[in-house]
């Protein structure tokens, strides 16, 4: 699989998923967005445009997607994409408590994968002890 990190997410943070993932045979490679497509680019654009670079891409995002029928969901059904969605207690911490919390969940993202259907998980602030992420 590949993975985009979205531009609502720190380029620092998806190249360091990217080395600490280098191990994971499910991991093909992190990407930022930015890495392949400009700078501003929409989202319904860019998603339209992902499986140019190739099959099998899982999207994180920090976007809100929670509207039932909008345009960036349903890209993300019609191109049959993976996407796990931070919820919204992400937004608003820091630097270094997003990298903390998103090390803490990557082995279960990576776990997850595997196995999951085309659509949007969410992936929450808390990581209590039952570390589920819901489709939605």
């Amino acid at each position: 699989m590949k993975f985009i990190f979205d531009n609502n997410l720190s380029i620092d943070l998806a190249k360091a998923i990217g080395e600490l993932s280098r191990q994971e045979c499910v991991v093909e490679r992190v990407h930022h967005l930015k890495d392949l497509f400009p700078q501003g680019a929409n989202d319904v654009v860019w998603l339209n445009r992902l499986q140019d670079h190739g099959a099998n891409w899982v999207v994180v995002t920090n976007d809100k997607l929670k509207k039932q029928g909008g345009d960036e969901r349903a890209t993300f059904h019609r191109n049959e994409l993976i996407g796990y969605v931070l919820d919204p207690q992400w937004n608003g911490q820091g630097f270094w408590a997003i990298a903390e919390r998103l090390v803490e969940w990557w082995p279960i993202i990576l776990e997850h994968v595997k196995t999951a259907r085309k659509g949007l998980y969410r992936v929450p602030w808390k990581t209590s002890s039952a570390r589920k992420l819901t489709s939605f």
